[in-house]
């Protein structure tokens, strides 16, 4: 009677055993990702912000095995999508593509609420175009002509877009580095920008490369300087850099117009890994590079390590011009 029952009892233990097996292989098996991952970006739709999102989602998902939904979360220029991001689950399903301009003041009107520690840096995917450009009876010829003016000549007027504006950044940034004198009028879209320029309200403006490109090649502006290498935006590889103009110390201070692809703090190593290769992979995607320089921008991928540096720096420097 007792070897019947151990008998049992074993062969119990045995069947249970081979029952678990698959269970516990099935589990081990499921890997990130299983279901669809949201990508938020921090405008309206209908904008051009909304097409990149897209088009990145697209290429993003061919890379992941599953459906990338591109959702708007406007508000605060990115601050809000931001803020959403920080506080959604660090499961890798959440994640944000934001500009560098979005990612800082998130940080900075949080009022030390937030460091950049509370995310994670997935990677540094596209940048934008920037040019300083003027009407084409102004004084000034060449970009060292208008510096040299405007050194001389305290206050000089030249047409921006809003504070805290990326261009606007960028612009004052170097007004403060190169120690040249010149003071913003804001204006609410590049548009408006050039339409001050072409209407000779004001001699000189800053812009996106696309805008600015057009009225060039139509022979009603002259584009002085691009802030970033001209061929990387299909600008006359002859317009002066950055780099050509002022000095290393001003160059290596620039900040540059880019976006990222980000995650909440605690989102796991392993995830993260996946997800970076992903967005790297998605990065040579020609339908994304194509449709990112239709819009003024180019596909520039950067891992998560060096572009969470990049952040970093960009950061100190948008703190130290806003002191």
């Amino acid at each position: 009677m007792e070897k019947r029952v151990l008998g049992t009892l074993l062969l119990a233990g045995i069947m249970l055993a081979l029952v678990s097996v698959p269970l516990v292989s099935v589990a081990a098996e499921k890997k990130f990702p299983t279901r669809y991952v949201e990508l938020y970006y921090g405008f309206p739709g209908g904008g051009a912000v909304e097409i990149q999102n897209r088009l990145l989602a697209q290429a993003f998902e061919k890379h992941l095995g599953v459906s990338v939904v591109s959702i708007s979360k406007p508000g605060g220029g990115g601050v809000v999508a931001g803020n959403l991001l920080v506080n959604s689950p660090p499961d890798g399903y959440t994640l944000a593509n934001l500009s560098f301009n979005s990612i800082c003041q998130t940080i900075l009107l949080s009022k030390g609420a937030l460091t950049l520690d509370d995310v994670r840096i997935i990677g540094q995917w596209n940048r934008f175009g920037a040019c300083l450009f003027a009407s084409v009876d102004s004084p000034w010829k060449t970009i060292q002509e208008l510096v040299d003016y405007a050194r001389k000549n305290p206050g000089l007027k030249y047409a921006g877009l809003g504070v805290g504006n990326s261009t606007t950044l960028r612009m004052e940034n170097l007004i403060n580095r190169a120690k040249l004198q010149m003071v913003a009028v804001p204006f609410k879209g590049t548009g408006e920008v050039v339409a001050a320029i072409l209407g000779k309200h004001l001699q000189v403006g800053i812009g996106d490369v696309v805008s600015a490109r057009a009225q060039a090649e139509a022979g009603k502006m002259r584009i002085l300087m691009s802030f970033d290498p001209a061929p990387m935006f299909g600008l006359d590889p002859s317009i002066p850099h950055l780099a050509a103009v002022f000095e290393k110390s001003v160059v290596e201070k620039d900040i540059p117009i880019v976006g990222y692809v980000i995650a909440p703090k605690k989102t796991p190593d392993d995830v993260m890994s996946i997800l970076e290769k992903a967005l790297a992979k998605a990065c040579t995607e020609p339908e994304l590079i194509n449709g990112v320089a239709k819009g003024g921008g180019a596909v520039d991928f950067y891992d998560a390590k060096t572009g969470a540096e990049n952040l970093r720096r960009i950061l100190e420097l948008v703190k130290a011009l806003q002191q």
